[in-house]
């Protein structure tokens, strides 16, 4: 199973508190809950980030893949994110700028192997509950 995450440059500054399966977890950052929570291998992890993200968090996501991209160009995340989508995966659009999280979900909705994605953690989504049967869990 893989990880996808969408990340921005906010500072981790202090651990938050993740509420996943009944169980808390305790972390910089919601990848890092899920990865405890799913028990994901490092190698399965991918960050779908900008250059900035890249600077600005190096210290945090440097064992990870590291998939590079500009905000600005919705087509590029859209072709990047479908690249990543080849197993399982769980996707983490909690910490992003908005135009990683939705490049991320066109790219999951136009995929053709869309049945793989298990499981898209976000905030604060109100509107629906089900994508194609898809849980959506709010932290």
């Amino acid at each position: 199973m893989s990880l996808i995450v969408t990340l921005g440059t906010t500072p981790a500054n202090h651990k938050h508190k993740y509420n996943i399966n009944d169980k808390q977890y305790e972390e910089l950052f919601s990848f890092l809950a899920l990865k405890k929570a799913f028990n994901i291998d490092d190698k399965n992890i991918y960050i779908l980030g900008t250059k900035q993200t890249r600077q600005k968090q190096e210290q945090h996501i440097a064992k990870y893949h590291f998939v590079e991209v500009d905000e600005r160009k919705l087509n590029e995340i859209f072709g990047k994110s479908i690249e990543l989508f080849k197993d399982e995966s769980i996707v983490d659009l909690t910490q992003s700028f908005r135009s990683l999280s939705f490049g991320t979900l066109l790219g999951f909705s136009f995929s053709q192997i869309d049945n793989n994605v298990k499981n898209i953690f976000t905030f604060n989504i109100k509107d629906f509950k089900n994508i194609k049967g898809i849980k959506i869990l709010d932290f």
